[in-house]
């Protein structure tokens, strides 16, 4: 068998080394003997570039949720009929008003925070799109065969 589409395959004196998996389409072959430094560093930096981001969608997978739940739930406010005032749910002690200093600085944190962490599924959607063919390299050939 030959090497799957994104993988390098280093070869030396007719022996084969594993198979370094690359996150590119095109099959890359290493020549031991005529390859530079260049060509070695890069097939590394794939490779852990590979097995990082595969770490890290995993565990952005995993906290979403509750780290958004988290997020949001920084930004509720109850109200108390009693004072007329509105207080943060977590910590009473900080009034629900922009002219509260402790408040502006909730926002001023929170709200990109908020911004930059539910930004990650439209990173999984760009990835899955950007990938969408070595993903399902057949779908293209069973549309056009119906």
């Amino acid at each position: 068998h030959g090497p799957k589409g994104g993988e390098v395959v280093a070869r030396s004196s007719g022996q084969v080394a594993p198979a370094i998996d690359l996150p590119r389409r095109n099959q890359t072959l290493i020549n031991y003997e005529f390859a530079t430094e260049t060509d070695l560093v890069e097939a590394e930096r794939a490779r852990l570039l590979s097995q990082h981001m595969g770490a890290f969608l995993l565990i952005t997978y995993l906290v979403l949720p509750s780290v958004s739940r988290t997020q949001f739930s920084g930004l509720a406010c109850t109200y108390f009929p009693e004072s007329g005032d509105s207080y943060l749910s977590v910590d009473t002690s900080v009034l629900c008003s922009l002219e509260s200093p402790e408040y502006t600085t909730l926002l001023a944190i929170d709200i990109p925070m908020i911004i930059i962490y539910q930004s990650i599924p439209i990173m999984y959607a760009v990835l899955l799109f950007k990938h969408r063919k070595l993903l399902n390299p057949g779908f293209r050939e069973e549309i056009a065969g119906r």
